[in-house]
């Protein structure tokens, strides 16, 4: 059940020193937690199954997913060269990539062969749609990483979304599906060859394009792609459960901490929460801060770097903006089982690190101005509690969109 805590008032007052300066951390560095989801993606062995035919697993996952046309397939390196075919990228032709896109990606493309053009990210990691790069670009290809990303809407090009490093979030009437594709990875085993992926198609032409091009060769085991579903699925399911982990950990995390928060990829199971590192605090900073308080939490550019193509494009200089903005996301990670203390230790760190570093609730700038007068009345003039490090009255007037404060 989702945690009804008032987040916004709960720490006021001040911190004792943050771990990362030799102050009492948040948890010890043997605090025994949950696991998050990244490590429970994988279907755990499977016994006494019985031999369930691809027909009926692909109904199921269908059925599951509100009727959306599926395909389910051997691996996720097969997904990506099939559906290039199926939706016939010429030889040589562009195909648009961000520009973190991964090395596994890029190669699919390149062996099609086609040609990765990369392109470039907002701050909420959407891709620039208008980049001059989209020239002669007929097929858009955005690649989550663990759900982190906004939607993008590449005008009338088609979109394939790679989210294959997770599952779906079986939720897709709540986010729309309005990619021509989105791939999942099934996590069956950890031989990348028969893991498995799923399809989810926008209609039921590109799903029978993907059914002619299949061979026996490129279809995952049945019964296991219906026992991660079955595991997934259901209101006590993987996904339910992660579903209301993040929602807490959102929440607290807007109310708390007040930093701009990512928008999740539609129809994504998200492994965590992402959040942006505001101006002018240092990122690099921040992210010691929060490690020192003994709080999970992964650093956007260190699991999903520029490529090093990106650099080479045409229009190099503005891929160091995209570098800026990589660098100031970071993941909180979150697991289906969190108790409410690991919810809580994963709020407050990042909470006392905004609050030390002066960018707390730099989302609600009024709240922040009466912050810090309320330390200034309880601690006098020259304290060393909170103390923001932005203009107040100009951050009143900034739209903050697209990142969302609530939950």
């Amino acid at each position: 059940m989702m945690m009804t805590n008032d987040w916004a008032d709960r720490w006021l007052g001040g911190f004792c020193t943050v771990g990362a300066l030799g102050g009492q951390p948040v948890r010890g560095p043997d605090y025994a937690a949950h696991p998050p989801l990244a490590q429970l993606l994988a279907l755990p062995p499977v016994v006494n199954t019985r031999p369930t035919k691809l027909s009926a697993a692909r109904a199921a996952w269908s059925d599951a997913l509100g009727g959306a046309p599926v395909a389910l397939l051997a691996s996720v390196e097969r997904a990506r060269a099939l559906l290039l075919r199926a939706l016939g990228v010429l030889p040589g032709e562009p195909v648009g990539l961000p520009a973190n896109a991964t090395r596994a990606l890029a190669q699919a493309v390149k062996q099609h062969p086609a040609v990765p053009r990369f392109l470039d990210l907002h701050a909420d990691l959407t891709l620039c749609v208008d980049d001059t790069r989209l020239a002669g670009v007929r097929l858009v290809w955005a690649q989550p990483c663990g759900g982190a990303w906004g939607a993008t809407a590449p005008d009338s090009r088609a979109l394939l979304v790679d989210a294959s490093d997770t599952l779906p979030a079986l939720n897709l009437e709540e986010g729309g599906q309005a990619a021509t594709a989105t791939i999942y990875g099934l996590q069956l085993g950890t031989d990348p060859r028969h893991a498995g992926a799923l399809v989810v198609c926008h209609d039921a032409t590109l799903a029978l394009a993907l059914a002619a091009l299949t061979g026996p060769d490129d279809q995952p085991d049945g019964a296991l792609a219906l026992a991660q579903l079955r595991r997934l699925a259901g209101p006590d399911g993987l996904a339910a459960r992660q579903q209301d982990a993040l929602a807490a950990v959102r929440d607290g995390l807007a109310q708390a901490a007040g930093l701009p928060l990512l928008e999740p990829a539609p129809g994504v199971l998200a492994q965590h929460v992402a959040l942006y590192v505001p101006e002018p605090c240092d990122a690099a900073t921040f992210y010691a801060y929060v490690l020192g308080e003994q709080t999970p939490v992964r650093w956007l550019p260190a699991l999903r770097p520029l490529h090093y193509a990106a650099l080479r494009e045409d229009g190099a200089p503005q891929v160091a903006a995209t570098a800026a903005h990589l660098a100031r996301v970071l993941l909180v990670p979150v697991g289906p089982a969190y108790s409410e203390e690991e919810r809580k230790h994963a709020i407050l760190g990042i909470t006392k690190a905004a609050d030390y570093l002066g960018v707390r609730w730099a989302t609600d700038p009024a709240r922040a101005a009466w912050y810090a007068d309320l330390m200034t009345a309880w601690y006098g003039p020259d304290h060393d509690a909170y103390q923001p490090r932005f203009a107040l009255a100009a951050h009143a007037h900034l739209d903050l969109h697209p990142f969302r404060t609530g939950g």
